[in-house]
Formats: structure tokens, sequence, C-alpha cells
């Protein structure tokens, strides 16, 4: 028997709902990170741009769009880790028998 109930009967077992809470974790940090660090990096990158003269509005919208990128994947990162997460717990809810009050 094992710590979550019987072998093959479904249940979720522990270890894979810790794992997958701090993969959640993780990947709110690293979102929090780089939505914080790129737009930052990519302002100091269009000032360094800027005082060499190297400014070309091209070039700012593909930074642009490659700091909106890396959020958005960040962001997607994150969705997906916590839907993992909690449709384990919700496995978790399900094979649990219910308790008497």
């Amino acid at each position: 028997m094992a710590a979550a109930g019987p072998i093959g009967t479904g249940a979720v077992e522990p270890a894979n709902v810790l794992r997958a809470y701090f993969a959640a974790r993780r990947a709110r940090a690293a979102r929090r990170f780089l939505c914080c660090a790129v737009p930052v990096m990519t302002m100091l990158l269009v000032g360094v741009q800027a005082a060499a003269g190297l400014l070309a509005h091209g070039a700012v919208l593909a930074q642009m769009a490659l700091s909106g990128a890396v959020a958005a994947g960040a962001a997607v990162a994150e969705w997906r880790a916590t839907r993992t997460f909690h449709a384990l717990i919700r496995g978790c809810r399900q094979a649990a028998p219910p308790q008497p009050y």
C-alpha cells in the first residue's frame, strides 16, 4: 500500500503533488523576475543604442516585441504549471474517501 492509497487505484502520489507545487512556484518566481528584469534590460539596451547613435525604429520595435514575447512565454509556463498542480489537487480530492465529521 502506498502513502496515498493502494497501488493501481488511480490515487495521486504525494511526491507528484509536491513536484507540481514546486514547479508552479518556480514558474511563478521566474515569471515575476522576467516581467521585471526584461523591460529594464530592454530600456538599457535602447538607451545604449541611442547614446551610440545606432537607434533604429525597427530595432526598437523588435526589442519591444521580444521583451513582450519573453514575458508572455513566462506567463504561459506559469499558467501550465499551476494548471497541472490544480489538476493533481483535484485528483487527490476525488480519490480521497469522504471524512466523517
